[in-house]
């Protein structure tokens, strides 16, 4: 057999192979179905090494295709109507190329899932420009890897209520840039960076359930934007549960109206200066390393707001208020099993207008600041210190017909040289069962009492 023969051969044996790693571009005119091989410029349906480009039109994946491509460029800078679709039963698998390129390019068109859609290992994995949308009511799968991004989202991306989105690795599981509506489920683990980082300007809305897991990092992250819980958001064994930081320009606010529990984290909630939390509904942390809510923003916990810190290390803060911080409680305000139920740094304001609870805490509250219980209860339970007033910037008013009560508190009150506590008018203190003593004034401290005062 000739040499040339043998080459004829191999190239004719390789041809499969080098036809499947090939661009295929959409060829149609007008919208039609993904199985339709003459669709396509290549005459043949795309499969897991090619480059899908879909620049015209819109293209179905109908509920009898299993579809699969290891690359998909949806749109383009100049066209109009263009989309991507699913159908119910459907599925479309999109490979990536191990975190070298984007699997899923949304540009200026619209990708809509009613089936399974899995996209692999890429940075990002899907990224939808400033006038695309994505929008899920079914499954999506994605697996990045470390150092790279699940989704990257610059305009709109849609989690309807039968939506499930799952993330897997990644440096950011969702790196929302405009905004995030979620009515269904999105489950995050195993990232090095962010779960859900919502950049300058940009809005999370969660009315379904956002489940945050297993990561070094911060399980969600809002700066300079906005969140609006009023759903479920879940964050558990990672290193910050949910941090708010101030960008200039932007208003970065938190608001919940459900419910918001964190589990397992070394920082339960960080709030910093010039951020704002308004609490409507239930927030619980639990069992973090440091403080499981530090403030140095704003927080207002309405009437029906009830904030529960409670577990951890006899090292951890509860609430941590530092300096220019403010904290109102309209509603219910639990901590247990803490180094310290309420800190309150200098300069920093705590108003009490409800009910406030520490319980087997070592310091029940340690005021360097300004603590005001106007008409609320403020109730410290089986704690060595109940209050340690410390400074002299610290001053303590309980107003208003206010109560405070004190438990079996080895030391129920003590003032700090320097320090001020006034009981006004109508106000009520009692100590109960106190070990070492219910009250303990140091030379340079005031005392001003207009109530009432029973301490045992």
């Amino acid at each position: 057999m000739s040499r040339l023969s043998l080459i004829l051969i191999f190239t004719v044996a390789l041809l499969p192979c080098i036809q499947g790693q090939q661009n295929i571009s959409w060829s149609k005119k007008g919208n039609g179905f993904w199985h339709v091989a003459s669709n396509w410029d290549l005459n043949r349906l795309p499969n897991a090494m090619d480059t899908v480009f879909i620049l015209h039109d819109s293209v179905i994946i109908n509920g009898m295709t299993d579809a699969s491509a290891k690359k998909i460029v949806v749109g383009a800078v100049d066209s109009m109507g263009v989309g991507l679709g699913v159908l119910s039963g459907g599925s479309l698998h999109v490979m990536g190329s191990s975190g070298h390129d984007t699997a899923l390019i949304i540009v200026n068109a619209s990708v809509f899932n009613a089936g399974k859609m899995e996209v692999g290992l890429d940075n990002p994995s899907i990224a939808i420009d400033t006038t695309s949308f994505f929008l899920n009511r079914d499954t999506l799968v994605i697996n990045s890897v470390s150092l790279h991004t699940g989704i990257n989202n610059a305009n709109i991306l849609i989690n309807e209520v039968t939506g499930v989105i799952k993330i897997d690795g990644g440096f950011y599981g969702v790196f929302n840039q405009a905004t995030v509506d979620n009515d269904g489920q999105i489950h995050i683990s195993n990232f090095s960076n962010t779960g859900l980082y919502n950049r300058p300007g940009s809005n999370l809305i969660q009315n379904g359930q956002l489940n945050i897991l297993d990561s070094g990092g911060i399980g969600v992250r809002c700066a300079g934007s906005m969140i609006s819980n009023g759903g479920g958001i879940n964050v558990e064994n990672v290193a910050t549960g949910m941090q708010l930081s101030h960008i200039a320009g932007h208003i970065t606010q938190l608001s919940n109206t459900d419910s918001i529990f964190i589990n397992q984290a070394q920082f339960g909630m960080i709030l910093g200066a010039s951020t704002a939390f308004d609490n409507i509904g239930v927030v619980s942390i639990h069992n973090t390393m440091m403080d499981a809510l530090m403030n140095a923003g704003n927080v207002v916990n309405q009437a029906t707001g009830v904030i529960n810190l409670i577990g951890g290390a006899l090292t951890v803060l509860g609430y941590r208020g530092q300096t220019g911080s403010d904290l109102q409680n309209f509603g219910v305000f639990n901590t247990d099993q803490l180094g310290a139920g309420l800190s309150n740094n200098s300069s920093s304001t705590i108003v009490n207008y409800s009910n406030v609870t520490m319980t087997d805490c070592i310091t029940g509250m340690e005021n360097l600041g300004s603590i005001s219980n106007l008409a609320g209860l403020i109730s410290i339970t089986d704690s060595t210190f109940g209050l340690l007033n410390q400074a002299n910037t610290s001053v303590f008013i309980n107003d208003l017909a206010g109560q405070v009560s004190f438990h079996q508190s080895s030391k129920a009150m003590t003032l700090m040289p320097g320090s001020t506590f006034e009981n006004r008018t109508l106000s009520d203190i009692s100590s109960l069962g106190s070990i070492d003593f219910a009250l303990s004034v140091e030379l340079g401290a005031q005392l001003i009492n207009d109530g009432t005062m029973n301490m045992q």
